[in-house]
């Protein structure tokens, strides 16, 4: 995560926040890459922009000469350019594991895993297509498919299989709740040393982007939680949770955190009812991340564990806001 200090020019007066940004960080900044709208939009709507020393949250708000603005912004994998500039260029480090039936990926956020309607956003899929198509070149359209999704926002493990028996045995094991995974977040409050979260969730009818816990009707979802460290900034408590999801609904952990009363750090969908929601530190993100995911190899049948480390951009936030 990165800091950008901006002062509005005459020639951005009367301009949108978000496309103020996007040109005064073009000339101040000409050595990074091209932001899109879309990731200023969201790192103003999860709090990381500061108007004149005060957060603000509407990327359509009309800027003035001489504004200061202050943002936030995670570089990594955030653009719409590729990450393959050449043969096998993929990032080493965020392959986890490679063999003829499985890869194992460390995502980024917030890079998509999948296609999105932006045609020239860079995805997960499509990136590591590219590696497997520069790996054999003679293998034209190389088998990949996707087995689970993150959110776009999410860091974290992910999988993939290379191949349609391993991706049939894959399947059933998600199916079956075979496999197992870890997440880590950092939630608003000082949250229970441990417990679990059961409810039923649907979308909802007015806002189609929103799930919702409700008491009759849904599905069912269980997370199983546990409190790893807290502490306080500014007068307002930070949780460290570790969460095991026992079921696999759209946003269970967003919901469930929220629901409890503890939302996640930088969601721009959950916790906005919460009493100290205008105070929250800003956040570049949603600070979720899967961290650990363990299950049977599709062939072999061998127990496989992949673990990732606490990113960046949670430390930053955690050393950043203690008191």
């Amino acid at each position: 995560m990165k800091e950008f200090f901006i002062t509005i020019s005459s020639d951005l007066n009367g301009e949108r926040l978000d496309r103020a940004v996007i040109q005064a960080l073009k000339l101040s900044h000409p050595e990074l890459p091209e932001l899109s709208r879309g990731l200023i939009r969201k790192a103003i709507q999860a709090g990381s922009l500061y108007l004149n020393k005060k957060r603000c949250k509407i990327s359509s708000k009309t800027v003035k000469t001489g504004d200061r603005i202050k943002i936030y912004l995670i570089l990594d994998a955030t653009t719409p350019k590729s990450w393959m500039t050449g043969k096998n260029s993929f990032p080493k480090e965020r392959l986890l594991y490679e063999d003829e039936f499985l890869l194992v990926v460390n995502k980024p956020a917030p890079l998509p895993t999948q296609p999105t309607l932006d045609g020239l956003r860079a995805n997960l899929f499509d990136e590591l297509k590219k590696l497997l198509k520069a790996k054999d070149p003679e293998k034209k359209n190389p088998y990949l498919a996707l087995i689970h999704r993150l959110d776009s926002e999410t860091s974290g493990v992910i999988l993939f299989s290379k191949s349609e028996k391993a991706n049939k045995n894959l399947t059933h094991q998600f199916a079956h709740r075979e496999v197992k995974k870890e997440y880590l977040a950092i939630v608003v409050g000082e949250i229970p040393e441990s417990g679990q979260i059961e409810i039923a969730l649907q979308r909802s009818d007015s806002k189609p982007m929103r799930m919702l816990p409700v008491k009759e009707g849904g599905k069912k979802s269980l997370t199983l939680f546990s409190r790893l460290e807290t502490w306080t900034s500014q007068g307002i408590p930070y949780s460290l949770v570790k969460l095991q999801p026992q079921t696999g609904r759209t946003h269970q952990l967003r919901v469930h955190l929220d629901h409890l009363g503890y939302p996640i750090v930088g969601d721009p969908l959950y916790g906005k009812s919460h009493p100290l929601h205008q105070r929250i530190a800003p956040a570049p993100r949603l600070l979720l991340h899967a961290a650990r995911i363990s299950f049977s190899h599709p062939i072999s049948a061998n127990k496989l564990s992949f673990e990732t480390s606490l990113p960046e951009d949670f430390i930053h936030f955690k050393s950043t806001n203690q008191t």
